[in-house]
């Protein structure tokens, strides 16, 4: 996958769990594809380290209010 298509599918999958279409844990698992791919910000890093049970409860607080 490339760095653009991670961008991508993260995006797509927070947008969709904002929605209820996807779960937090989902988001997580897309921000470590995003890091394998070659993004790397410190808000991705604290994102991709999510557990799947702190998903729930962080993910709120780390994706960007729209």
């Amino acid at each position: 996958m490339t760095s653009t298509a991670a961008a991508i599918a993260l995006q797509d999958h927070a947008a969709l769990w904002s929605v209820g279409e996807v779960s937090a844990s989902d988001v997580v698992n897309a921000a470590c594809d995003a890091l394998v791919a070659g993004l790397d910000t410190p808000g991705l890093r604290i994102l991709a380290a999510c557990t799947r049970a702190e998903a729930d409860y962080d993910v709120h607080d780390l994706l960007p209010q729209h």
